[in-house]
């Protein structure tokens, strides 16, 4: 691909001149997909995590006590998660495997309280 940049940018009010020797190509694209904080796909992903864990960490109590939990919108919502993980850069999603780790650990703890729910209540 080849980006062609024109020799002289101007600004709206053309008082100040940006010259093309000014800024290398390779550096164009930095500015033109440049984020205010580069780490936020990750930061966002990280949140969902964590209010998911949380979350299930509720259910859970919920199922101990043996009142009735709606996981309808469970499935939606790690759908979402894994599309937002999938799109993070390979050492932002090295980077959640802790929160993945409580997620599932969540899972498996209320997959535990559950199945045992149902062995209590059909006997």
């Amino acid at each position: 691909m080849t980006l062609v940049m024109p020799r002289n940018i101007q600004d709206q009010d053309e008082s100040h001149t940006l010259s093309k020797a000014a800024v290398p190509a390779k550096d164009w694209v930095k500015l033109f997909f440049a984020r205010s904080n580069p780490h936020a796909e990750f930061e966002a992903a990280n949140a969902m995590a964590q209010s998911a864990a949380r979350t299930l960490q509720v259910s859970v109590a919920l199922a101990e006590t043996g009142r009735a939990i709606d996981l309808g919108g469970l499935e939606n919502w790690i759908g979402r998660l894994t599309a937002s993980i999938l799109d993070l850069d390979p050492d932002d999603g090295r980077r959640m495997r802790p929160a993945l780790t409580d997620l599932l650990r969540n899972l498996d703890t209320l997959e535990h309280v559950v199945l045992a729910s149902l062995k209590t209540s059909n006997t």
